[in-house]
């Protein structure tokens, strides 16, 4: 009922409205009284509640507004059902209503009423500007943070500085400047959101307890969200500190709890982020392990613990390449879109981020049903961010997350005879996407060279997919058209003027703007590839020799991350010197080529697709070069890679989607191993090749008839759950990504809230 109050033709004491309303008003006042000589039945019992709502849906205006005689009469019926119940929900209810009297009639007296419940008018405001700021966090629109930012000041400069709520009134007001600073990019807004945390810390009066917790759990907010905006190690170092703090002095309840350690889980995937170092995002998955544990969290508690706990896994699985960690992460990511409502404006962050964990296990697994859902969550997270009108920074990341995955599958698409339409959709919408995010995204930004690497990509794809029409290289960019509110991408209409020599300019800037070492590893790879791209086309022994600088460097040894990337980069890296040898016939690069190729067949976490894509053309450079031994080594690694290629795991129609791409591999290893004169060799080849599915099959079956013989009922629920599968699978053709992207999340670090 709170919001607009509509004055009656007599505001002393009930008021008199015509007809049944004056009736029902009397009748409400009568309660009031009732209770007042003791009769506590007549305002404690639920029927005086819904009694009361429908006085007020009779009474409310066409505008919404509700005669001030009905407000003064529920409130003091809600005042009165506290004194006798001692029901903290009506003494609240009480004094918003009794506060939104004051200033249209004061001749009511609400501020007497409002001693009764042990309040003043300044509680009042500053339990309404709370509701505006409740109000705000799931809404939008400008004007309903606005109207909170204003209420708060108001009621932080009307109360004093030694009052006990002092503390929480500040810390609210925080929030509400770190949300327009996050939504509408205000720097001054940021820093005044930090500094009022603090003073909100300070002026805590008990040394200890939960609102203490809460008030350090908001500074920390404050510093995360200056950290991200400008990379000031001290503000995250701060945070922690913070948050540990907070952590240690919190038992209870239990959705404090489970803020303190979502928050450590945001800031701890943050520090990773700085470090590289494994044991900050072990702590991260830890704290957010803790924070889902939490019992009784209402559902947006339980939807920004998810979303935090999904994304270290996911990041943890890039790291380490755990098929449990990233399966558990999509699943954990999924349950908090589901738990997240539709207006939520952390909405469109977690559809992002599950986005990206899909994309992450496409990536791994080539299950192609994970890539269609992957580009569904990255369209819907981008038309809910445009619909709420997020800043365009923070849209940036949507458009660069939807580029990347119709990029993919685009490629993919461009595959199968009968999606030639779909592809050239995907790869425009891809292009699109991806110069959105990078107009948005200016020079030394922290993302802008992910972004400028995305944008080459996006191009390359056009091009190495036949899709970009006549290409007169005069190095000019695509004209890229605006996308629509909904977030859908028109299509590029006109031809791929310079489309190769834009995405090797845009690729060397972002080698240039790159800060972090794997990812600059990765741009190092993607060079290399688009120069031998644009070598085979055009025969500049330069681009040549470009591409095999930069391969190289980009194959340095390094830690964990750069050996999942390994065998891509040093496929690349053989390949250029197999380009250059081909040409040249110098020992050298056949040497570096091979060694190349032999190190990447053998990167164990790297993803298999590019290990076997090493393999074969081991063996198949060894073969040219009539070193038939050599070759029947790297067609044997090649031949052993083909059941992880088709692992279980995936739907059946991916499986054989994947070793139809593989078919010649059986045939080309038993003629290795006939020139190498070991014909014995070349038929187990052929059986292992052949077999691999029926193998997978027989050894399951063995399995199951383990289960059956323990298990019956188990193992028939297990023939159930195979059938209802194998009705929804469906594939397409699995394909590595032709490059290393910068598949962009944002990640806990903003899920602190």
């Amino acid at each position: 009922m709170t919001g607009s109050l509509a004055n009656g033709p007599d505001a002393a004491s009930p008021g008199e409205p015509d007809g049944v309303l004056t009736a029902e008003l009397a009748a409400l006042w009568d309660r009031v009284r009732a209770a007042a000589g003791g009769e506590t039945s007549a305002v404690l019992g639920d029927d005086a509640l819904e009694f009361a709502e429908q006085v007020v849906r009779r009474s409310t205006t066409a505008d919404a507004g509700t005669p001030v005689e009905v407000v003064h009469a529920v409130a003091a019926l809600r005042a009165v059902r506290f004194l006798v119940g001692q029901d903290e929900a009506d003494r609240l209810m009480a004094i918003r209503l009794l506060t939104e009297l004051v200033p249209v009639s004061p001749e009511l007296a609400p501020e007497r009423w409002l001693a009764s419940v042990g309040a003043t008018v300044l509680d009042g405001r500053a339990l309404l500007a709370a509701d505006a700021l409740e109000r705000a966090l799931v809404s939008s629109g400008p004007d309903v943070l606005q109207d909170a930012v204003e209420q708060l000041e108001a009621v932080v400069a009307q109360t004093p500085e030694d009052a006990a709520d002092l503390a929480g009134r500040l810390s609210n007001l925080g929030i509400a400047l770190r949300l327009r600073a996050e939504r509408f990019g205000s720097d001054a807004d940021l820093d005044r959101a930090v500094t009022v945390a603090a003073t909100s810390v300070a002026a805590v009066v008990a040394e200890a307890g939960a609102e203490l917790a809460g008030c350090l759990a908001n500074l920390a907010d404050a510093l995360v969200t200056r950290y991200e905006r400008r990379g000031v190690g001290r503000d995250l170092d701060e945070a922690t500190a913070v948050l540990v703090r907070a952590r240690a002095m919190v038992h209870g309840p239990a959705a404090l709890v489970a803020t303190c350690e979502s928050k450590l889980c945001a800031v701890a995937w943050l520090r990773f982020a700085l470090s590289g170092l494994a044991a900050d995002l072990d702590t991260a998955v830890e704290h957010g392990r803790r924070a889902c544990g939490c019992a009784q969290l209402m559902p947006g508690e339980l939807a920004s613990a998810r979303s935090n706990l999904g994304s270290a896994l996911a990041t943890r699985f890039t790291m380490t390449g755990s098929a449990r960690d990233i399966d558990e992460a999509v699943g954990v990511l999924r349950a908090a879109v589901a738990s997240t409502a539709p207006d939520d404006p952390a909405g469109a962050l977690r559809r992002s981020n599950l986005s990206a964990a899909l994309q992450d296990r496409y990536r791994a697994y080539g299950a192609a049903r994970d890539l269609d859902a992957a580009a569904f969550s990255a369209q819907s997270a981008l038309a809910g961010a445009l619909r709420a009108a997020h800043p365009a920074s923070e849209t940036a990341t949507y458009f660069t997350n939807l580029s990347n995955i119709l990029r993919m599958r685009g490629d993919l698409r461009a595959r199968l005879a009968d999606s030639a339409d779909d592809a050239r959709a995907d790869l425009d919408g891809a292009v699109v996407a991806a110069r959105r995010a990078l107009d948005a995204t200016p020079v030394g930004h922290p993302d802008r060279a992910g972004r400028l690497c995305n944008t080459a990509l996006a191009l390359q794809s056009r091009v190495s997919q036949g899709l970009a029409g006549d290409d007169p290289g005069d190095g000019r960019p695509p004209d890229v058209p605006t996308a629509g509110e909904d977030g859908a991408v028109s299509t590029v209409t006109r031809g791929s003027d310079g489309y190769l020599g834009a995405a090797v300019d845009l690729m060397r800037q972002a080698v240039a703007a790159a800060t972090d070492p794997t990812r600059r590893s990765g741009y190092l790879a993607n060079l290399s590839q688009l120069l031998r791209d644009r070598h085979d086309r055009d025969g500049d022994p330069a681009d040549l020799a470009e591409a095999i600088d930069a391969a190289a460097a980009a194959a340095r040894p390094g830690g964990d991350g750069e050996r999942v990337l390994a065998a891509g980069v040093l496929l690349n890296l053989g390949m250029a010197h197999a380009v250059r040898w081909a040409a040249t016939r110098q020992e050298a690069d056949l040497t570096a080529a091979l060694a190349a190729l032999r190190r990447g067949a053998a990167a164990d976490l790297a993803h298999v697709d590019d290990r076997l894509g090493c393999a074969r053309q081991w063996g198949e450079l060894a073969a040219v070069a009539g070193d038939w031994p050599l070759a029947l080594a790297g067609y044997q690694a090649a031949t052993a890679l083909l059941a992880p290629a088709a692992w279980p795991g995936l739907a059946r129609t991916d499986r054989e989607l994947a070793l139809f791409r593989q078919s010649p591999v059986a045939s080309e290893a038993a003629a290795a191993a006939v020139h190498a004169g070991d014909p014995a060799t070349a038929v187990e080849l052929l059986e292992q090749g052949r077999a691999v599915l029926w193998g997978q099959l027989a050894a399951g079956l063995d399995e199951v008839g383990r289960l059956r013989r323990q298990a019956p009922d188990l193992a028939d629920r297990l023939d159930e759950v195979r059938a209802a599968l194998s009705l929804n699978e469906f594939g397409a053709l699995s394909l590595s990504p032709a490059g290393s992207g910068d598949g962009e999340r944002r990640g806990p670090g903003s899920e602190g809230s």
